[in-house]
């Protein structure tokens, strides 16, 4: 929100702008309780379209100011102040804020189409897979919406198709200014989950019926019927009705009011593409950003405007999101994060529930980099500020040539600035390069380079200053890189890693000051020296880890990582407040052996160790499709164990002779009180570790790799439980070794799209640091959310799926747990039985 203090103005130079509710309540987002927030009662009193101090004078005496201000997403404050001093600001009889602005006629001027349009240009979409909807209609569209008629618009509003020669039918220059103007509001959504198309979804398409539906989204009709009755009027939009549970168009006008006489006096394409995302953004809850000498409108500097300003100017090709940071801005809206997270009202109600951002395409590390070939072109997108992207090419002697452009066409309008970094086979940086201008920007580079495997970097640049050109913060969108060079040969992987199972030692206890001092405090983090020539060797590449979470303060993840500049964008394990969780990881080291463990929220924080890998380890990984080993429900292995008791798992037979370890899924199911498990070999006491924490009536599952003693290993609970033992693989002298990657996101489904119940999902584990390598198994941590039901998932190799589970879901929590999966070449599935949200990041592979 804008400082009250400043004179503020939700006027948007580009259109009529009617902040509302969302009819007679305002739909949560799908995490949050469905609240229903009366406002009809407005439309029950005497209150007509007014503006200035008769409307502020009219909100007071009906005692409606504070439901009104909190619709439109105001402070009544706030509300009061723009009604004074905004003369286009009125307040209609259904409760609806609104404003009535024009651009002058000099803004008005013939078209110049000239962008060649595909074979059908009523197909077009910029992420398909997406559920949210930003849908441009060319092609005529009749609303009946109440709000508009509340605003003083009588009786369905019919809109002709778009026209700009009078003749029916669509031309090819009126189909070559739908292709530009599609291409020029995707580019501004392209940071985002959400599908810009002019292929209609219908009204179930865009109606958020309820706070469980995934698709929904916006109806945006560009058409020459001016409805609004006022001269230069170019669009209207409702405030904060994205994902509205009704059908509510917005509009943008492509002919004057009064008509021209010429009939090619209308919008250009530029003009027309502005208005849509402009109208578009106040539909999630975006304001307007004003300027030093017009509070309503800033009409930018330069070569640069703000979307939500008046970004319409020829002389501004550069147009992006913005939260305010160029000399004299009066709004500070992070536009950014309120389009991608939602916008709320002063009392904490969400108004809109946002559209998440897109997926990451490229990782933004080394050793996760994209592969691409030699002689190609790659398309990629920034998506968040301070993203990026890392690509990895081999090639042999000769010359490398790396250009960075926009995608083909869109040279005039792209939001992004961007750079290249080129690193040599050990990292050290060869090159850099900057775009030459700030719109229509390419950089470029060549190098003569020895055979290798080099990475290029491509990251958001900003333009001289925030008030003479642009920072980073809107600097997002889509890239070309082009790379020319001899093909190399790919390059083998860094070598695989054995493992060397430990007895289970603690190496860390925030409670009793072991390896830290006191609780972990939100986001802050551990930094452990893992590889110490005691426990773990110093030339050791990972180590597998216990993490646990004690008594955290909120609800929240543990993020375990090699520590870097930057936190990993991944977690590790999910908590809720209060209670003790656990999770097993394969986590890589730093090159000093070092690992960061980030916290979301103050807890305490337990880590165990159970082994290490390293080129010397003495065992490697045998797979074994899961297999149920230990079921005491059904007497399987055992019985129920009672409280403070040991049972003993015989792998003999079970796994080849002279194995050393096992990998494991361990799930205590109905204990009797909280407690945990620590499973470790059959040698000795009881370790002061513990593998698996539970809770009464509940299923905890928690991966492990534990060595073990004559072929056995032993299971201590704390309190009485049932144990389930699911056997995923052993360790010995052949097989598998182990390559580590920093953690890397590989499967989001919360922005490619919730499943249903009994549903499947594939992802892929292929990234630079496997180099030529095929493996035979990934290690991953998976992790369930926003299930409706409890449940479990379970993980396959895409070809056969088996009665075992590797997380078990639970109701409004997050659980995560680690897993070895089984590939389809490069492509694992998981199944949920309960549907729901899954998030799988990668760990590392297992190969031969």
């Amino acid at each position: 929100m804008r400082n009250v203090s400043t004179r503020r103005s939700l006027a948007v130079a580009l259109a009529v702008c009617l902040a509302v509710a969302s009819g007679s309540h305002v739909v949560a987002a799908p995490d949050d309780p469905v609240e229903e927030v009366e406002t009809g009662s407005l439309a029950e009193t005497d209150l007509a379209v007014v503006q200035g101090q008769d409307a502020v004078e009219q909100l007071e005496e009906t005692d409606m100011l504070d439901e009104v201000a909190a619709s439109a997403g105001l402070e009544p404050e706030e509300l009061t102040a723009e009604l004074l001093d905004d003369p286009s600001m009125f307040v209609t009889d259904t409760g609806a804020v609104g404003f009535a602005d024009t651009l002058e006629a000099s803004s008005w001027s013939a078209m110049n189409p000239g962008v060649t349009p595909p074979a059908n240009v009523f197909t077009l979409e910029s992420r398909p897979l997406s559920s949210r909807v930003l849908y441009l209609d060319f092609d005529g569209h009749t609303a009946t919406d109440p709000q508009w008629g509340g605003a003083g618009y009588s009786g369905p509003v019919a809109s002709a198709p778009f026209d700009t020669d009078g003749v029916s039918g669509f031309s090819v220059s009126e189909q070559s200014t739908i292709f530009e103007v599609w291409q020029r509001v995707a580019e501004d959504y392209r940071p985002f989950d959400v599908n810009v198309t002019t292929r209609d979804p219908g009204v179930e398409g865009l109606r958020r019926s309820s706070i469980a539906d995934p698709a929904y989204g916006q109806r945006m009709v560009i058409t020459p019927t001016n409805f609004a009755g006022q001269a230069g009027v170019i669009g209207l939009a409702l405030l904060n009705v994205f994902g509205s549970n009704a059908d509510r168009a917005a509009y943008v006008f492509t002919e004057a009011v009064p008509s021209a006489p010429d009939p090619l006096y209308k919008q250009r394409p530029k003009t027309i593409g502005e208005a849509v995302s402009h109208e578009a953004g106040h539909t999630l809850g975006l304001e307007h950003d004003g300027g030093p000498t017009n509070p309503a409108y800033y009409d930018g500097h330069g070569a640069w405007a703000p979307i939500m300003g008046r970004p319409t100017s020829p002389r501004t090709p550069v147009t992006q999101w913005s939260r305010g940071e160029y000399l004299g801005a009066n709004n500070f809206q992070d536009d950014l994060s309120i389009i991608a997270q939602g916008n709320f009202a002063p009392t904490g109600q969400r108004l809109t529930p946002g559209v998440g951002y897109r997926p990451d395409d490229h990782a933004d590390s080394i050793a996760a980099a994209t592969v691409v070939p030699s002689n190609s072109t790659t398309l990629g997108n920034i998506e968040r500020t301070g993203d990026r992207d890392v690509l990895a090419v081999d090639v042999a002697d000769g010359t490398l040539s790396v250009q960075l452009r926009p995608p083909a066409g869109a040279a005039s309008w792209s939001n992004l600035a961007a750079g290249l970094t080129l690193r040599d086979p050990l990292g050290a940086v060869l090159a850099t390069a900057g775009p030459a201008a700030a719109s229509g920007w390419t950089a470029s580079l060549d190098r003569s380079v020895p055979a290798g495997r080099y990475t290029i970097e491509v990251e958001p640049v900003g333009w001289l200053t925030a008030s003479t050109g642009f920072t980073t913060y809107g600097s997002l969108g889509a890239y070309e890189l082009v790379v020319e060079a001899p093909q190399g040969s790919p390059q083998p992987g860094r070598g695989a890693s054995a493992f060397t199972p430990v007895t289970p030692v603690r190496l860390v206890d925030t409670r009793s000051g072991l390896g830290a001092t006191g609780r972990v405090g939100p986001g802050r983090q551990l930094v452990l020296q893992v590889a110490d020539d005691v426990t773990v060797p110093a030339d050791a590449t990972a180590a597998v880890l216990n993490v646990t979470a004690v008594n955290p303060s909120a609800a929240g993840f543990l993020t375990v990582y090699p520590c870097a500049e930057s936190v990993s964008d991944t977690s590790t394990l999910n908590y809720v407040v209060g209670q003790t969780v656990a999770n097993t990881t394969i986590a890589a080291l730093s090159g000093a052996g070092q690992l960061c463990v980030w916290t979301f929220a103050e807890t305490d924080i337990l880590v165990d160790v159970t082994g290490w890998l390293s080129p010397r380890g003495s065992s490697r990984l045998a797979p074994i499709n899961p297999t149920r080993v230990v079921d005491t429900r059904s007497a399987i292995g055992g019985q129920r164990l009672g409280a403070g008791t040991t049972m003993t798992v015989d792998f003999n037979g079970l796994v080849p002779g002279g194995s050393s370890a096992v990998a494991l899924n361990v799930t205590g199911v109905n204990a009797s009180t909280p407690g945990f498990m620590t499973v470790f070999p059959c040698s000795g006491a009881v370790p002061n570790t513990s593998t698996v924490n539970y809770v009464a009536g509940e299923a905890r599952p928690n991966n492990t790799i534990v060595g073990l003693a004559g072929g056995r290993l032993c299971i201590y609970t704390d309190a009485a439980t049932e144990v389930l033992v699911d056997l995923l693989g052993s360790f010995g002298p052949s097989g598998l070794g182990y390559e580590p990657t920093p953690p890397i996101r590989v499967l989001d489904t919360r922005r490619s799209g919730t499943l249903g119940a009994q549903a499947d999902v594939g992802y892929g584990v292929a990234a630079a640091a496997l180099g030529g390598q095929a493996p035979g198994a990934a290690y991953v941590n998976v992790t369930a959310a926003n299930h409706t039901v409890a449940g479990y998932v379970t993980t396959y190799d895409c070809i056969t799926r088996r009665d075992t589970s590797t997380v078990n879901q639970k109701v409004g929590q997050g659980v995560a747990n680690g897993a070895i999966v089984p590939l389809d070449g490069l492509r694992s599935c998981a199944w949920t039985f309960g549907g729901g949200d899954l998030i799988v990041d990668l760990n590392g592979w297992w190969v031969p």
